[in-house]
């Protein structure tokens, strides 16, 4: 009796492994190639929040990386994650806003995603906004209380971030909100400094005049890690 049942559960879970590595690949394929009827045709499961076999993604980061926006909102839907990470630790709110997404974050946030999440450096979603293309998403994250001033555990605000990026129009939004061109990270580096590497003209003529005749640059480590 012992024996049989040993078998059954057995055989039990050999069928749900067997489903999901099956189910997996299908799932993945969908997602990639932004198919919602296909996605649609995979019964829901536990496979949705994990990650797929033979990637260190969930479907949901997966389908963000991939553009996939049709398929993002299916497997939201279906009731994906929309707090997901990275197996770095970034969250997927965070790689939409970096690729200037603006569709997809909505899609995020308006199926629950927590703008207020940190990465794994201590990072912000205004951060990873102000890293990519979109000034549209960095006012969006403004207005969702996020602070220009907060900095990760290196000290890189995310003046600096848009300053590496060499995009004017948020690095002009973010010193009008409060942000300060003056502040350095941890290493010493400069919102100038970054400015000159990104080899963008417009924003280096920009951020000249804050540091004509001024004796030092403020240094985060010499400062409290943010103002929250």
């Amino acid at each position: 009796m012992r024996l049989n049942k040993f078998w059954g559960i057995f055989f039990l879970l050999l069928g749900k492994s067997t489903a999901l590595v099956l189910a997996q690949p299908a799932l993945s394929w969908a997602v990639a190639d932004n198919d919602p009827v296909a996605l649609l045709s995979l019964t829901p499961g536990p496979e949705l929040n994990t990650p797929m076999l033979g990637e260190p993604y969930t479907p949901v980061v997966w389908a963000v990386l991939r553009g996939s926006q049709d398929a993002l909102a299916v497997l939201l839907k279906e009731g994906a994650d929309p707090n997901t990470r990275t197996a770095a630790g970034v969250p997927v709110l965070f790689l939409a806003a970096q690729a200037g997404r603006l569709d997809e974050t909505q899609l995020l946030l308006a199926a629950g995603a927590n703008p207020l999440l940190e990465d794994a450096l201590g990072g912000t979603w205004l951060a990873a906004a102000a890293q990519g293309p979109s000034t549209d998403l960095v006012k969006e994250a403004l207005a969702r209380g996020l602070s220009p001033h907060q900095a990760n555990v290196l000290g890189v605000t995310p003046l600096l971030k848009a300053c590496q990026s060499g995009n004017l129009a948020t690095v002009r939004l973010l010193v009008e909100k409060g942000a300060d061109p003056l502040q350095s990270d941890y290493f010493g580096r400069t919102s100038l400094q970054m400015a000159k590497r990104a080899a963008v003209p417009e924003l280096i003529k920009f951020l000249e005049p804050y540091f004509q005749a001024v004796p030092a640059v403020k240094n985060q480590s010499k400062t409290t890690r943010a103002l929250r």
